[in-house]
């Protein structure tokens, strides 16, 4: 699987899997499941339709879930640098204005009460990374049975 380049297109539904060496070799499996091979659809029994169906809806999941997941950690990523620059300005200004040590510490505890609500947000971020790294766990084995199971991926040494 490593030899692989996989393209989803969101408007068809259909999933693309090309060999990282040669732009010829192509798999194509659609939302209805009809699995093709260098354009040629393949006849598939039941057992195989069933591999079909389950790789393509996990390749579906994980693709779902990274995009949600990198979504969520620029919004956290642009949350951070927001704090950021409100401390700078706010411990700019408080040093310009004059040096109360009570503002400074009100100022301190409000940037690490922030802080960790960004914590718990990159947690929960975590929490998704390691579903996310379970589904591709799955979706590397289920690669593997399809390819033993249809002689047409079995053909292809970087399938």
């Amino acid at each position: 699987m490593e030899d692989c380049d996989v393209d989803w297109d969101e408007d068809s539904g259909t999933l693309t899997i090309t060999s990282e060496d040669d732009d010829d070799e192509i798999v194509t499996i659609t939302k209805k499941y009809v699995l093709t091979v260098n354009g040629e659809k393949v006849d598939l029994d039941k057992g195989q339709k069933d591999l079909v169906k389950d790789y393509y809806k996990h390749m579906k999941k994980l693709h779902v879930m990274a995009a949600e997941i990198g979504e969520e950690a620029a919004k956290l990523g642009e949350w951070g640098g927001k704090i950021a620059a409100k401390a700078i300005r706010e411990v700019c200004d408080r040093i310009l204005d004059a040096d109360d040590e009570e503002e400074m510490e009100k100022l301190e505890e409000a940037i690490e009460a922030e802080a960790k609500e960004i914590e718990r947000a990159a947690e929960k971020i975590e929490a998704k990374a390691e579903k996310l790294e379970e589904v591709a766990e799955n979706l590397k084995d289920l690669h593997y049975e399809m390819k033993d199971a249809v002689p047409e991926l079995k053909e292809l040494e970087w399938f």
